[in-house]
């Protein structure tokens, strides 16, 4: 398995100013990513700060869809979060989705999740 955050370095070629920016391999559009460090010590702590924070997704989730779906975002502590659910739901929610038979915890969250994302409220009949 490879490491989803890289970190490049970047020479200027007019004054030989080396700079470096974190490479998201599994996103590349994530804005958590957008930034230069003229340090590269920075740039690693930056980069375990974000291994720590990112919700750790499976195969089969397209974070990159997921963003732009509005079904990812981050809490108070900055931890990514799936909308309308808190991190511990997050990681259950991640892990226990792709199940064949839903439990109703899993359902609660997916209504919740639908919810907060869409404004749609599921009418509990």
């Amino acid at each position: 398995m490879h490491e989803r955050f890289q970190i490049k370095d970047f020479v200027n070629a007019k004054t030989f100013e080396t700079r470096y920016k974190i490479i998201d391999l599994s996103d590349p559009t994530n804005p958590e990513v957008n930034h230069w460090y003229a340090d590269k010590a920075k740039a690693e702590t930056a980069r375990a700060l974000l291994l720590t924070n990112q919700l750790n997704l499976g195969e089969g989730w397209n974070r990159s869809l997921l963003r732009l779906q509005g079904a990812l975002s981050t809490d108070l502590d900055g931890m990514e979060i799936f909308v309308g659910l808190n991190r511990a739901e997050s990681e259950k929610y991640a892990e226990t989705v792709s199940d064949s038979e839903p439990d109703n915890d899993l359902i609660d969250m997916q209504h919740r999740h639908r919810e907060a994302r869409t404004g749609y409220k599921v009418d509990p009949a």
